[in-house]
């Protein structure tokens, strides 16, 4: 046995003026006695007075010298040494991953393993000697330093009450490496990883620096590394998890037949969602997906099982897996005109961690093709449009459109598929599909050569593999001016000359744009049949990068980019938990949200424009990592392996409580026996 606070047992010296009060104390009993024998009792009494004479038999003395001793070793804070090496300084690097909030820890596997890990740091927490030190960090997507080193275990203890699983996926390397530098600054000091091992193989040489270099020819820096870590496990090794690993949505062009039966260009939205079994068994999965408006026919997908993988969903799988037979891919045709959130749910098998059973993606409308015609007027693209069935041309002029522009940003362009700009151009474009003719696109990277302008440039060639070019022949047509400019090297020239670029298109995640170096009426290009088709092609290119259109569908821990806002403005951001916050939105430049550690909805209301102009943003796991959630017993450290303890912390177990517990029922004993007595 050993003991917490050994200066508890000084309370041991009750025990003296206890048995002292006995040695002194008269009993005296008044009662009607002869004469002859009142002599005999004045001599008893001169006895009972006598200092230092034998102890007489009594129960109320024994139960209070063994209500004093037993309070006098709790003061001490006695315990029992478990397996485990006691240290003074301790750092709990505490796993907080969407894997950790998988319900199959505790001992009747009803916790997760937050709850369970938190429910042993806990422990640790009141097991920590005078002289110890603890520090509490977090990982997930990033590294929480939460407290300092501290004796306080209230403050301990409230910070572990505040720790929840976020839904972020597992960065373990950079959180080992702060708890390496932190450990290297004073000797004595070990980490405890609370974790269930779901992430990859971590970097040794990073870990260890130069020492590492060692590691071939001596063992000492991987021991001093082991002698650093210990690592405790949570959660079952043989997982049933099946997952949705990926969601995503494309809009495209399609030629279909209207109710007459003549042939038509309308849009068609395609939703691809990845299945994937992680479980150590064969899996039959009911595939569900659904919209605002409808709810399509279950699918049951057969899986095979996925070979267990001790380093990680990233890592060389071993001889015998089947990773190819354990997911699929599966695609759900929208019908035309569907907007709005579509979902996607395993209805069947449940598994002990839903997070990733269902995800989520906002698709914009596909209904028509909007377009936004900005120009002072012009025959030939004019008749352009109307041979094209499907679009839906608004046509303004460029004062008109600047002066929209001035009063609401981008947001004067989000109901439309694609802005068609001849002669113009806006002040800049970082959201949507453009097709800009005749003026240089505010694209960072475009700039003006010397002299500006080409002469007659010839054409030498195109290309004809680009979408935008498709059945398109440049080789009959002429240019007889055109702009001289430098296009960025991530665009892509369509049509080349001696001198530059013609034609080029530029995309990015969320930006598509065509760009023309020449006025149509500074070529013969309306006599020719490729420019109604050039046009045709371009818009459609373009319109895959509408706001209105696009799909909107992003990991957690990604910040939401919110466009930019002419004058700026005040929206609301509210999340998936219901919790609201105000955000400040610029409007020189994109606005990003951070904190996204939630999967579900994200919606910004309040914009200029009303309701019509309200943004949902949808966020899911859709991380093969964390899906991939069976427990590790152990971690993979370059080469070597970092063991997992058993599924609690090895620690001293304190019975002082117990001692306590027992001194308050000899108290209680004592006053029955005194109490009894005086009542005789």
């Amino acid at each position: 046995m050993h003991f917490l606070e050994p200066y508890g047992l000084l309370g041991l010296a009750a025990l003296i003026p206890i048995v002292a009060l006995y040695f002194l104390k008269l009993r005296r009993e008044e009662r009607v006695v002869p004469s002859t024998l009142l002599w005999k009792k004045v001599i008893e009494d001169m006895h009972v007075n006598a200092p230092f004479q034998r102890l007489r038999y009594s129960l109320l003395l024994l139960l209070q010298l063994l209500m004093v001793a037993l309070l006098g070793f709790a003061l001490a804070r006695p315990y029992l040494a478990m397996s485990g090496s006691e240290t003074q300084r301790i750092i709990l690097l505490i796993d907080t991953s969407a894997s950790m909030s998988t319900r199959d820890a505790g001992p009747d596997g009803t916790l997760t393993r937050l709850e369970a890990a938190l429910r042993d740091a806990k422990k640790k927490v009141d097991d920590l000697g005078n002289n110890g030190e603890m520090r509490i960090v977090a990982f997930d997507e990033e590294v929480r330093q939460l407290t300092r080193f501290t004796q306080d275990r209230y403050t301990l203890k409230e910070t572990l009450d505040q720790l929840k699983p976020r839904h972020l996926r597992t960065h373990a390397q950079e959180a080992f490496e702060t708890c390496m530098s932190l450990a290297e600054e004073r000797e004595n000091t070990k980490v405890v990883v609370l974790s269930d091992g779901c992430f990859g193989k971590l970097d040794l040489q990073k870990l260890l620096g130069a020492e590492a270099a060692n590691v071939n020819t001596e063992n000492q820096p991987v021991s001093k590394f082991r002698n650093r870590f210990q690592f405790v496990d949570y959660g079952k090794q043989d997982t049933d998890n099946v997952a949705i690993t990926g969601m995503s949505a494309r809009t495209r062009p399609v030629s279909t037949k209207d109710e007459n039966g003549n042939r038509v260009d309308a849009l068609e939205t395609q939703v691809f969602v990845m299945v994937e079994n992680f479980s150590a068994k064969d899996q039959d999965v009911i595939l569900s997906l659904a919209t605002d408006q409808a709810t399509f026919t279950p699918k049951v997908i057969k899986l095979k099982a996925r070979a267990r993988n001790e380093q990680g969903v990233f890592d060389d799988a071993p001889t015998g897996a089947t990773v190819d037979a354990s997911r699929s891919n599966e695609v759900f045709k929208l019908p035309l005109g569907t907007a709005g959130v579509v979902t996607a749910r395993i209805q069947a098998p449940k598994d002990a961690f839903p997070l990733d059973d269902e995800a989520q993606v906002v698709v914009g409308s596909s209904e028509g093709t909007k377009i936004l015609f900005v120009s002072k007027g012009n025959y030939f693209i004019e008749k352009a449009f109307l041979a094209m069935r499907g679009f839906e041309v608004m046509k303004i002029s460029p004062e008109e459109f600047e002066k929209s522009w001035t009063a609401k940003g981008a947001l004067a362009v989000d109901g439309y598929d694609c802005v068609v700009f001849e002669s113009c151009a806006p002040p800049k474009w970082e959201d949507g599909g453009a097709v800009i003719i005749g003026a240089m696109p505010p694209i960072t990277g475009f700039k003006a050569k010397e002299p500006p302008k080409l002469e007659g440039p010839p054409i030498i060639s195109w290309d004809d593999t680009h979408p935008v070019m498709r059945y398109i022949n440049f080789g009959n047509v002429t240019v007889l001016k055109a702009l001289a400019w430098q296009i960025p090297k991530i665009a892509t020239s369509l049509v080349d000359t001696q001198s530059g670029s013609l034609l080029m298109a530029y995309e990015n995640d969320r930006v598509h744009v065509v760009g023309i170096a020449f006025e149509v009426f500074d070529s013969d290009w309306p006599l020719r049949r490729s420019m109604p088709l050039f046009l045709k092609n371009a818009i459609n290119w373009a319109a895959e990068a509408s706001s209105r259109r696009r799909p909107v569908a992003q990991k957690t821990g990604e910040p939401l980019i919110i466009p930019p806002i002419a004058d700026g403005t005040t929206a609301k951001l509210t999340r998936p938990d219901g919790s609201t916050e105000e955000v400040k939105i610029s409007s020189e430049q994109k606005t990003p949200v951070k904190e996204i550690n939630t999967v579900g909805l994200y919606m910004v209301t309040d914009l200029p424009g009303g309701k019509a102009s309200d943004r949902v943003y949808a966020v899911n796991l859709a991380d093969p990592q964390e899906s991939d959630n069976g427990a590790r017993v152990k971690i993979k450290v370059g080469d070597q392996d970092l063991e997992a303890s058993p599924a609690a912390i090895s620690a001293k177990s304190e019975i002082w409580r117990w001692l306590a517990l027992a001194a308050v029922t000899l108290l209680m004993a004592e006053w029955w026996v005194y109490h009894r007595r005086i009542g005789l």
